[in-house]
């Protein structure tokens, strides 16, 4: 790595070289692409403050990836106001990790228009939420103040404006942010490449009475937010005892961990527990379940802070599938491990959670 450039993604170009000290203007149309040597790598990972925020597979390498079009996206980190924190890129090329680069960065408010404004952008409101189901699209109900929804893996958030288009829309969660929708239908989550709605994983977990909050923004101009406040419960456990005529939740069980290579979207081995395996940033894990085909499977590890919830689809893996291609997506945590981490698998078929498999798995230098 050898130098750092802020990018308008808007247009696509470099706004300016980015060395150590800079201080940008906090805007929501920035990213930052580092230029390697050589040009070509096999990814770079992207730290602000510390924290992991993307790693990129291709050039040009970009704090927050392409889009199908190759147009930069814009990175939430760069839009809000930060003091002297740090930069880092680290490439990848041949399964090593290569030299670092880091600067120290700090980012300022923009500086505030005249008071005399020319002619001003129309109002805009949130005046909305719908909670939605992203398995069939469709909406479950209006979400208004006090609701408690049911925590499940395959629910979103749609808010609805006015206008009915607007530039963007920001969506926050108990004052988190969680993500800015571009387009039309404004979701919490997105939609993927087939115009699908996306789940969004905060809400497949269990919260007691938070905000959830959406800003709309139209001619560059915050418009009027929209907010409640909601709650979630964990579903309720089915029936232990059913009646004579209803058959008993059939059991359901983890039976197998497979190392995979995502290139092919082969198995690559078996992994048994205590097993030492060698990988590369294009391996995975999938499990082989009894019966083949359940509700979902859950993926934790108690030695890196690692949850993968909700895996619904066959085969079940650890890191999930391109909702555009159904391929692997590469699990980047097994590339860079060089201790032994324990991973658990647990099965659920008819709300009811199976034998789980547990393995110690070793990663080879």
């Amino acid at each position: 790595m050898n130098k750092f450039f802020l990018v308008d993604t808007t247009t696509g170009s470099d706004i300016q070289e980015l060395i150590d000290g800079n201080t940008i203007i906090a805007l929501p149309n920035l990213s930052v692409r580092a230029e390697t040597d050589p040009s070509t790598v096999e990814y770079v990972e992207f730290y602000v403050g510390g924290t992991h925020i993307f790693t990129d597979y291709s050039s040009p390498y970009s704090m927050g990836d392409e889009d199908g079009g190759g147009n930069y996206n814009p990175v939430a980190q760069l839009a809000s106001q930060f003091s002297s924190v740090t930069l880092e890129a680290i490439p990848f090329l041949g399964g090593v990790q290569g030299t670092s680069y880091s600067i120290q960065l700090s980012a300022e408010e923009p500086t505030a228009v005249p008071t005399t404004p020319s002619p001003t952008a129309p109002p805009s409101f949130v005046n909305k939420f719908f909670l939605v189901d992203t398995t069939t699209g469709g909406d479950i109900q209006e979400l208004t103040g006090g609701n408690t929804i049911i925590a499940l893996p395959n629910l979103s958030v749609r808010a609805e404006t006015d206008p009915s288009t607007v530039e963007y829309v920001e969506f926050y969660l108990g004052g988190a942010y969680v993500f800015t929708d571009y387009s039309s239908p404004y979701s919490m989550g997105d939609e993927d490449g087939g115009g699908n709605y996306n789940p969004v994983a905060q809400l497949a977990s269990q919260f007691s009475s938070v905000t959830l909050e959406a800003i709309p923004f139209l001619g560059g101009v915050q418009g009027t937010s929209y907010s409640i406040q909601l709650s979630a419960e964990e579903p309720t456990p089915a029936p232990t005892t059913p009646s004579p005529t209803t058959a008993p939740p059939s059991s359901s069980s983890v039976i197998k961990f497979f190392l995979v290579d995502t290139t092919t979207g082969n198995d690559i081995q078996e992994v048994p527990d205590n097993t030492a395996i060698t990988v590369s940033p294009t391996s995975t894990l999938r499990v082989e379940t009894d019966p083949s085909t359940l509700d979902f499977v859950d993926f934790a590890s108690a030695d890196i802070p690692y949850e993968h919830s909700g895996e619904t689809a066959t085969p079940y893996s650890i890191a999930g599938k391109d909702a555009g291609t159904g391929n692997y997506n590469p699990w980047s945590f097994l590339a860079v491990q060089s201790n032994s981490v324990w991973i658990t698998a647990t099965p659920y078929s008819g709300g009811v959670a199976g034998t789980p498999l547990t393995v110690k798995i070793k990663v080879k230098d």
